[in-house]
Parts: structure tokens; sequence; C-alpha cells
């Protein structure tokens, strides 16, 4: 739920601003000092909405707003002031606030427009928050724990797992979470960038007549990210050479622009995803030690799915809602996608789920409209799954047990035993079941 930041050096305005806020059942915050209001901002979510006076004892809130921008915060701005000048009017539109409210309209019309505000924030969260699935496994709340952590930090991050795990979205929760809106996210694609001659023109543009055909300046991703975040997608990819050519600009905060000779500085959060870990790129030849340190600070790995058995149906079904309400699956089709290893991860099980859907008639899918593959790899993946009868203990039924949603057929499967011999330990170790 987003909450309003009220900030008011007048301590009485404040304070009935705010309670009247609460009594609305507004989640409201107060702060008294530009120094106080920085330290709520940098906490603040995408959807929070931000009421400031114009004039502050240590500051004003043009300064507020012109701190924002540059640091990447891109909340909703209501500048409040008792007496509008067209100077201070046009200046916190030209940064971007959203509007000013005057407050001798306090009781007219204040309290009304900024419960619509908050009702239009609601809303837009609600309807974002659905288009990505939150995934429930233990594995993933551990990985939304640790992007709760450092969201609000500088802290440069690389997001490693295999392809088609996600990295991407958890690129976006991180940054949202941060309060930087997803459109600051500036993107790099580090396979494509093939020489330093190419990646130079990628990452930094050019000045105006730095070659013959350069009529006009370009911005390069760089620029672009500034104030912002630089994702660097699969970093690990990316040639040695441009590595050289990028590293002083992350060790600096500064570069030029092919065509000038001015250094002109910038400041962007790194972000950036790979297929491997860092330090095995580095062991591998394919990254420089340097390069390496200055890309990441800490890393988040995201597991492949078939590591995380307990959000697969769940992925499923959310994919499932795209295309129809009324479609189920089945419960043999529900076992069936438990059971297969997705060696294309999360974005194999999508595709997996539209061709069910296109080939199911009825509103039950069955396994065969899943149309699952077999390979010799896939089928050496689901025996080392499996465990072998004097292996098992306690600990890895319970386990199994968990990733079946308490599915005994589904879970003497994963065990590759029988189901009458699950019930047989199960009863020997003190494990509670229901036949």
């Amino acid at each position: 739920m987003s909450k309003v930041i009220v900030v008011d050096d007048n301590r009485n305005y404040l304070s009935t601003v705010c309670e009247e806020l609460r009594e609305m059942g507004i989640k409201t915050v107060g702060c008294e000092t530009l120094t106080n209001a920085k330290w709520q901002v940098e906490r603040a979510g995408q959807y929070d909405i931000l009421l400031v006076d114009l004039v502050l004892g240590d500051g004003s809130g043009i300064d507020l707003l012109q701190w924002m921008r540059q640091n990447g915060r891109h909340q909703p701005f209501y500048l409040m002031t008792s007496n509008p000048s067209v100077r201070s009017c046009v200046e916190t539109m030209r940064l971007g606030a959203v509007n000013y409210i005057e407050k001798d309209d306090l009781e007219r019309e204040f309290y009304s427009i900024v419960k619509n505000i908050v009702a239009e924030q609601e809303l837009m969260e609600r309807r974002n928050s659905r288009l990505v699935f939150r995934r429930q496994s233990e594995q993933f709340q551990e990985i939304y724990a640790k992007i709760r952590h450092i969201a609000n930090t500088n802290i440069r991050v690389t997001i490693t797992g295999e392809r088609g795990t996600g990295r991407s979205h958890l690129v976006e929760d991180l940054v949202t979470a941060s309060g930087i809106c997803k459109d600051r996210i500036v993107s790099v694609s580090c396979g494509m960038l093939h020489s330093a001659a190419s990646a130079s023109e990628e990452l930094f543009g050019h000045q105006r007549g730095a070659f013959s055909s350069a009529s006009r300046t370009i911005n390069g991703k760089v620029e672009q990210a500034n104030g912002g975040v630089l994702y660097l997608e699969n970093v690990d990819l990316m040639p040695l050479e441009v590595q050289e050519l990028l590293a002083p600009v992350l060790k600096e905060g500064r570069y030029t622009r092919p065509g000038s000779e001015k250094y002109r500085d910038v400041r962007f959060w790194l972000v950036s995803s790979s297929t491997i870990p860092l330090d095995e790129a580095v062991e591998r030849g394919m990254m420089t030690y340097e390069f390496c340190t200055l890309c990441c600070e800490r890393t988040i790995n995201v597991p492949p799915l078939r590591e995380t058995i307990a959000d697969i149906v769940p992925l499923a079904e959310f994919f499932l809602e795209h295309y129809s309400k009324t479609c189920k699956f089945s419960g043999e089709a529900k076992d069936a996608m438990r059971l297969y290893p997705w060696l294309g991860n999360v974005r194999e099980l999508r595709n997996v789920v539209k061709v069910a859907f296109d080939n199911c008639h009825d509103d039950i899918i069955l396994p065969e409209h899943l149309n699952l593959r077999k390979s010799e790899e896939s089928d050496n993946l689901v025996k080392n799954r499996k465990l072998h009868d004097e292996e098992l203990d306690r600990e890895t039924i319970l386990e199994a047990l968990a990733n079946s949603n308490n599915n005994k057929k589904l879970a003497a499967k994963m065990l590759d035993i029988s189901r009458s011999d699950l019930y047989y330990k199960m009863k020997a170790m003190g494990i509670s079941y229901k036949k």
C-alpha cells in the first residue's frame, strides 16, 4: 500500500495534515526537515507520494526535488505553498513535479485531491503487481528478502542463473523496491558488443562533428542511465576489450564523449546479470579481475526451475490465466509438470502452457496436451533427482512431501519408491499421514 510523505517545518500544520490523512485511512509519514525527508525518500516505495512545503528550515522543496531527480527517485511530487510564485512553480514543473497545491485550499479541496492521488497510485500498484508472478518457494522467499535488503543501497549487484529463469524480472523487482521507476533502467545487451569500436558508440554516443556523418550529438547508454540504473545484461559475454573501455567509467564516474575532450560526470546504479558466477568467468579468462570487482559487490543466484518444484504448478496456472479463466490442469497434468526437469526453465514452462491450451479443446488440460519433450539429458536429470531407497532419510521424505503438496503418489514417484513403501517409511519415522 502506498503512503504519503508530508514535509513541512511548521509542526502544527504538519501534525494537522498527517492526522487528517490518517483519519481518511491513508498511511502517512511526517518530516520537519529536508534531511529527514531525504532519509524517508531513500526508503520510499515506487508508489509513495510526496507533499512538500516550498520553504523548509534547512532548504526548500525545490532542493528536495532536485536531489530526488539527481538520485533517480521519481515518486510523484506535489509542492505545497501559501504564496505560489510563477518562478517557483515553473521551476518545480521543469524538474518533474506533478503539480503544486495552495495551502489555502486545505479545507476546500486539498484532502480530496490527495485522496484521489493515493487511489490512482494504489490502482497502478495493484495492476503492476499482477504483471509478474510472485513465487512462493522457500528459495525465492530468500531471494526476495535479499532484494529488500539491497534495494536501498548503492551496492553493485550481479544476478546469476541459467537462461530463462527470470533474471530480468528480478532486476525490475530490485529497482522497483529501491523506489526508482522501471523506465529509468537502461539496458545494455553485452553479447551484442562485438568490438570496442561498436561498443564505444553504444555506450558513449558521439559529439556532433566527431566524424563526417555526425550531424548531431548522440547520448550513449552511459549518459542515458545518469541518475538511474545501468543494466548490463549477460555481462559474462562482454568482450575483454569492451571491459577495458567501460572499467574507467565504473571506477571514476566520468567519461569523455567521442569527438569531445570535456569530461562528463555520471552517476548511476549498476546492476548486471550473468549465466555463470563472475569469479568463474574470471577463471575461464572471460573477464578481468578488475572488471569483476567493479561490477559485483553482491550476488543474487537464481535457482533453475527444476530446483524450485513448489513454483512449477502455480507458475503454470498463472500463465494459463492469460489464455482462459475457465481452463484448468488435471491432477495428472500437474504431476507430469512437477516431474519434468524443465531444461529451458520458466521460459520453457510458459511455452508449454501455450501449446497445452492450443491442444486442449475442453476445459481440462491433460498430460497429453502438454506435449512434454523427452531427451536423454532430461531423462538423466529425472533419474538424478530420484533417490535410491538406502539414501532416504526423514528430511528427504519431508522435502518430497512438501514439493508435492503432500501428494503421496507424486512424492513416491519423486523418491523412486512405491506408495506402500512410502507409507511404511513414514510410519517408521513417525511422520503423520492420511491415506
